[in-house]
């Protein structure tokens, strides 16, 4: 999903950013390392009427 981190980035974010099934994460920029931004991150809740 997220392109371009070292795996040591990779399984830092995975410790922040909890996914459950239906969570959303909001990404803008270019694949390549370090041009990709989280811009937000939308847990299953937020879409349940």
């Amino acid at each position: 999903m997220v392109r371009g981190l070292k795996d040591a980035a990779r399984e830092a974010l995975a410790e922040r950013f909890l996914f459950k099934k239906g969570g959303v994460a909001w990404l803008e920029g270019r694949p390549r390392p370090g041009e990709v931004v989280l811009r937000a991150f939308l847990p299953p809740k937020v879409f349940r009427i």
